[in-house]
This record gives structure tokens, C-alpha cells and sequence, in this order.
């Protein structure tokens, strides 16, 4: 992944979608002279078909990368819907799609919020795929918090919350299944 969130509004102000995908462009070069066979992401976007992503797409950038990758935190259906139509109006089939970043906060001592955040693990999985996206990744394991809101699925104790067991018996019951289609 070449930047966290290029899209977001720090970087936004400072820096242009041409400017990110020069510097994609160069890194992916540079990553195949390595020769260290890696895969090479379009970030991982927070917004939804904003212009900054539009200017790095219009700026060919689908010979230099292996993965379109974006960032989902809420209206799961949505959202990853948009992003991998999003993806595939630039080359069809041929671009992975990867969510890198997918969660949602809970307060560890509120059973509701607990259980909203167990539910949406198996959702956002789910809805994911089905929306055609590749891989998903739950955005952070240890207890993890920003702007007082915990996005971990482990306590601050160490200990796992009911989001890792949601996430541990789906793992269980879906095990390496591809999706079907509806």
C-alpha cells in the first residue's frame, strides 16, 4: 500500500491525485526492479469515487498496481458496492479489490455496543464479498482506540471481545468457501 488514505482531507490540501499517482507509479517500478515479486495497492481510500481517486485512475495507473483497496467503517453494503463498481469501470476483471480496513467501534462496557460490533464483523464480511470485493480485513486485533471509541476486538485486558469470537466461528463455519452468487 502506497500511503494510508491519500484521499483524506490531510493530504487532500497538501498533495493531487496526479501527484499521488506519479509516486504510485514510481514505487510499483521500483518494487518490480526489486524483484521481490510483492503485490502493489492503490492505497487504501477512505472516500467513495472522489475526485482524488478519479484523477489517480485517470492518470493510468492500472499497469503499475495489482490491488484497488479502500477503507470501510460504516453503511457496509453501500459503500463496498460503490467502491468495486468504482474499480471495475477502469478495467474489468483485471484489478483486484481489496477492503484493507473494515470495522466499527465499540465501548468494552456496553453489552449493546459489544453485540452491534460482534454482528458487524460477520456483516461487513459477508456484504464485502458479496459486493465483489476479494479480501476483506477487519482493521485492528488489540484493543485499539481513537478519538475515545475502541476499534479492537481485545479488551484492554488482553482478553478477546464477542467481535473476535463472531469472527472466529464464521472463519469456522465459512472456512476457505468462495462465494456463489445470490
Amino acid at each position: 500500500e502506497v500511503w494510508n488514505e491519500p484521499d483524506g482531507a490531510y493530504m487532500e490540501r497538501d498533495e493531487t491525485g496526479d501527484q499521488y499517482a506519479a509516486v504510485l507509479k514510481a514505487f510499483s517500478i521500483g518494487a518490480e526492479d526489486s524483484g521481490t515479486n510483492c503485490m502493489v495497492s492503490a492505497s487504501g481510500f477512505a472516500f467513495v469515487q472522489d475526485f482524488f481517486q478519479k484523477s489517480i485512475m485517470q492518470n493510468q495507473i492500472e499497469p503499475y498496481v495489482d490491488i484497488f483497496n479502500y477503507h470501510v467503517y460504516e453503511k457496509f453494503a453501500e459503500k463496498t458496492k460503490t467502491h468495486t463498481t468504482f474499480a471495475s469501470c477502469y478495467q474489468p476483471g483485471w484489478l483486484k479489490c481489496w477492503a484493507s480496513e473494515v470495522g466499527t467501534s465499540a465501548e468494552e462496557t456496553e453489552y449493546s455496543s459489544l453485540r452491534e460490533q460482534a454482528e458487524r464483523v460477520v456483516q461487513s464480511a459477508v456484504l464485502s464479498v458479496a459486493n465483489g470485493t476479494d479480501k476483506n480485513f477487519w482493521f485492528v486485533f488489540p484493543n485499539y482506540c481513537e478519538n475515545n471509541q475502541s476499534f479492537g476486538l481485545f479488551s484492554e485486558e488482553h482478553t478477546p471481545l464477542p467481535g473476535y469470537s463472531a469472527m472466529a466461528t464464521m472463519t469456522h463455519a465459512i472456512g476457505s468457501a468462495e462465494y456463489a452468487g445470490k
